[in-house]
């Protein structure tokens, strides 16, 4: 059986058992049905990037971000021991706030830098004057 003639519902089910990296990496751009059913699953899930590599992370900044920043509701970012410098990344890639047209949910994880607080802050601030 192949993964085209798999319901719905069960795809659904899979993407909950991979990471936001994984789930990209694995799907994306296979065919418009498979993206589609990840645009979908970001409407619901967050973009969590606490847990993915740098070189991992650099690749969705890089490859993925650019085409589902506009669908992305809830998105995570952290600044731990295993995602170290991951703020700074995301802003160096210069990406805006204002892209993440459906973005309900920002949440940010050991972030202990003040620059980046208030340069995530300001982002923010600015955001909410165009939606």
């Amino acid at each position: 059986m192949g993964l085209e003639l798999l319901a719905n519902e069960i795809l659904f089910d899979v993407f909950e058992f991979l990471d936001s990296f994984h789930l990209l990496y694995a799907f994306y751009g296979l065919n418009y049905r498979l993206n589609h059913l990840l645009y979908n699953h970001f409407r619901f899930h967050p973009l969590d990037c606490r847990l993915i590599t740098k070189d991992n992370f650099d690749i969705i900044c890089q490859q993925y971000l650019p085409s589902i920043i506009h669908r992305i509701t809830s998105f995570c970012l952290s600044d731990s021991d295993e995602t170290p410098n991951q703020p700074d990344i995301f802003l160096s890639y210069r990406f805006n706030f204002n892209q993440f047209s459906h973005l309900q949910s920002l949440s940010l994880y050991s972030i202990y830098s003040w620059n980046i607080l208030i340069q995530i802050t300001f982002e923010c601030r600015n955001t909410s004057e165009y939606h």
